[in-house]
């Protein structure tokens, strides 16, 4: 009886060296899968990307040549297209803006173009811009912006308008006054300095002054414009002094 329970335990001790193997090599759960028809079970980690196509803007509306207004500003509006082949809905719609901009010339800009329709992949915006009347003549480029959700983001600056060179000025008083002369009196100035300002953006507005010997009203005797000057100054610092000369513009 020894004997047999020694075979006993020699038998288990073999057979359970025979399955840790087999169990540790998945060998064991493939063949009860096989055996009960139950598929073995376990745990794994994907992990997916999926990819984001940046928008693009492919039309720029064409901007015809500006003239300033006196004085003021010039309001003009465009439209530009913005696609994103991920959908309409992927473009941000709050982040379109537009701009005018030329050298170190102050950028105008509209920074809420407005959404006004979308189809499928593209989305229509319009700008509106205000051209100030000192802003510089020349070609001024369009400058159009858009993101999407994603924070991708199209630029396109491939078109450009002509801003026209405008001279205006206003002059103002219109004539100069001087109060009593009398025979003895020198160097008496006007009442008042006349004031011309540019309000357009001709950088030379050619101004030139014609004067006439002065003549009294009862007697009928000259003031000869040898005894005129005219002082030039900007920003109230005197830049010149001339003589007047009879019918001679300056």
């Amino acid at each position: 009886m020894r004997k047999r329970g020694t075979n006993v335990v020699i038998f288990l001790s073999f057979l359970i060296l025979l399955i840790i193997p087999l169990v540790s090599a998945g060998v064991f759960s493939d063949l009860w899968g096989k055996i009960t028809g139950y598929g073995t079970s376990g745990t794994t980690t994907v992990n997916i990307t999926i990819g984001n196509a940046a928008p693009t803007i492919g039309f720029v509306e064409v901007i015809p040549d500006l003239t300033p207004n006196e004085s003021w500003t010039n309001t003009t509006t465009f439209n530009f297209t913005a696609t994103d082949t991920d959908g309409f809905t992927n473009i941000n719609v709050s982040s379109a803006q537009g701009f005018f901009q030329r050298g170190a010339e102050t950028t105008r800009s509209d920074l809420s173009c407005i959404n006004w329709s979308q189809s499928v992949n593209d989305v229509n915006f319009t700008c509106t811009i205000g051209m100030w009347y000192f802003d510089e003549a020349g070609e001024w480029t369009i400058n159009v912006t858009i993101r999407d959700n994603n924070q991708a983001t199209a630029e396109n600056s491939s078109t450009s308008f002509t801003y026209i060179s405008l001279k205006a000025m206003v002059m103002s008083p219109i004539a100069l006054g001087w109060p009593e002369i009398n025979l003895p009196d020198t160097d008496t100035g006007a009442n008042e300095n006349i004031t011309i300002n540019n309000t357009g953006n001709a950088v030379n507005l050619n101004i030139s002054i014609t004067a006439y010997n002065l003549q009294g009203n009862e007697t009928l005797t000259n003031i000869f414009l040898q005894k005129t000057s005219l002082l030039k100054m900007s920003q109230r610092d005197v830049v010149e002094q001339q003589w007047l000369m009879q019918h001679q513009p300056m």
